[in-house]
């Protein structure tokens, strides 16, 4: 039972965890890369910069969840 739930956390040897770790520096990637093929294709240049910022905001959520994931922030109980 314990062999199973071991293997469903790894995929061929790569921990859910470390991709978790590297997900800002995939989302820049996958965004360079549609940015690159869109320019191909597409004739209003300005799309481009939207999908770019979209992108940037993407990968800055998950910078921020996995900080917020390392940090211990500051419960919001009363403390009165």
């Amino acid at each position: 039972m314990i062999n199973n739930l071991n293997k469903r956390k790894h995929l061929r040897g790569v921990s859910f965890l470390n991709l978790a770790l590297i997900a800002p520096e995939i989302s820049l990637l996958a965004t360079a890369i549609v940015v690159i093929l869109l320019d191909l294709f597409v004739q209003r240049k300005n799309i481009l910069a939207v999908v770019s910022l979209a992108g940037l905001a993407l990968a800055f959520g998950f910078t921020i969840h996995l900080w917020a994931a390392t940090h211990k922030l500051p419960s919001a109980t009363c403390w009165w």
